[in-house]
């Protein structure tokens, strides 16, 4: 049986799969483009803040699977145009979602959405409105981290984290700081738990020394709040899965075609 995740695939020499650089409003992206000639399932996979793992390597196993795959920059992120904002981000992914669906190699009814870190933060959040299958790789919570920043020291501490690490982006962190408190209450994925009723896979790494991110932080308060029954993956690693990549492809793999395939 052919396993995408360790062998190439064959394919259609008049449609073969390929990259494809796109332009999406002020985004850059890239679309893994799984070739053949009918309409497909897609993914949009959405990488964290600022985005220094990016998860190409599931964006190449999503593709030999045959799911298109797009990833994307948010605005004012690794070279795209415009300002980077936690607001623009959330909008940027409806974007690229409405135009993934457009395509006409896509089939709409079977688009998926996958996020790292922030980006499962964003995915979660655009589930809700899109009640699509969702799977959140270690994601962030920045509304329920965000009250904590109110405290000079805890401010400080963050702010003096962003400033090196945002080089990446087009954005000032105390601007950041002061949109994650405005927007804490709704940004909460505990507030918006109730309202993802839909397939959802967890990731969480056990080794994770991101504060809004870890298994205690993030995710075990989320799961007591979910409708329905999450597939949970807890994994002896570390915030970018550096030592679980190919457990982490096959398994969020395993998801998709279940749920892709066959939708709800």
């Amino acid at each position: 049986m052919f396993n995408p995740v360790a062998e190439d695939q064959s394919f259609d020499n008049a449609f073969p799969p390929s990259n494809q650089s796109v332009r999406i409003g002020e985004m850059n992206g890239l679309l893994f483009h799984a070739g053949g000639s009918s309409p497909r399932p897609a993914v949009l996979l959405l990488h964290g803040f600022p985005g220094w793992e990016r998860n190409f390597d599931l964006a190449h196993v999503y593709r030999r699977a045959g799911f298109h795959t797009l990833i994307v920059h948010y605005r004012g992120a690794w070279g795209s145009s415009g300002t980077f904002s936690f607001s623009n981000a959330l909008k940027d992914a409806q974007t690229a979602l409405e135009w993934l669906r457009q395509q006409p190699m896509v089939n709409p009814t079977r688009v998926g959405l996958v996020g790292h870190s922030m980006g499962g933060w964003i995915a979660l959040a655009t589930a809700v409105t899109e009640q699509i299958p969702v799977i959140a790789i270690a994601p962030a919570n920045f509304g329920k981290f965000a009250p904590s920043l109110k405290d000079i020291t805890a401010r400080a501490a963050w702010i003096a984290w962003c400033e090196p690490n945002i080089t990446p982006l087009k954005a000032d962190a105390e601007l950041l700081t002061d949109e994650l408190i405005a927007h804490a209450a709704e940004w909460n994925l505990e507030v918006l738990a109730p309202q993802l009723d839909l397939p959802i896979m967890l990731f969480g790494a056990e080794r994770d020394a991101v504060a809004s991110c870890t298994i205690e932080f993030a995710q075990q308060p989320l799961l007591a709040l979910l409708p329905r029954k999450a597939n949970v993956q807890n994994l002896n690693t570390d915030h970018s899965f550096s030592t679980h990549r190919i457990a982490l492809a096959r398994e969020t793999l395993i998801f998709l075609q279940k749920h892709l395939e066959t939708f709800f």
